[in-house]
């Protein structure tokens, strides 16, 4: 089981590196990363996910895809594999969606 308040700390510690230092600090995003893999595993059977893990996911993914002007070359790749990653979790939670495209 995650610990929902570690996970939304763990986001906004992320966060605040990535804005205020440039920095991509790659053994909290593979924390971050582990937990939501964990909860993204749990909800492929569920109908809801609880409000705070939706939104630690929300500011997850709008940090990633906003991007920065002031980043190396470096973070700005690792920020774009972190956020296809984080999409792929929210876009493959629902395998057989009900609705046809």
């Amino acid at each position: 089981m995650v610990d929902l308040d570690a996970l939304y700390k763990n986001v906004m510690a992320f966060i605040l590196k990535l804005r205020c230092e440039n920095a991509f600090d790659e053994k909290l995003y593979a924390e971050i990363y582990q937990q939501l893999e964990t909860l993204f595993k749990q909800w492929e059977t569920q109908d809801s996910i609880p409000k705070s893990a939706f939104v630690s996911c929300a500011y997850l993914l709008d940090d990633l895809a906003s991007g920065n002007r002031f980043w190396s070359d470096e973070v700005c790749r690792k920020v774009e594999d972190a956020h296809i990653a984080i999409q792929e979790f929210v876009t493959g939670v629902d395998e057989h969606p009900p609705y046809q495209v």
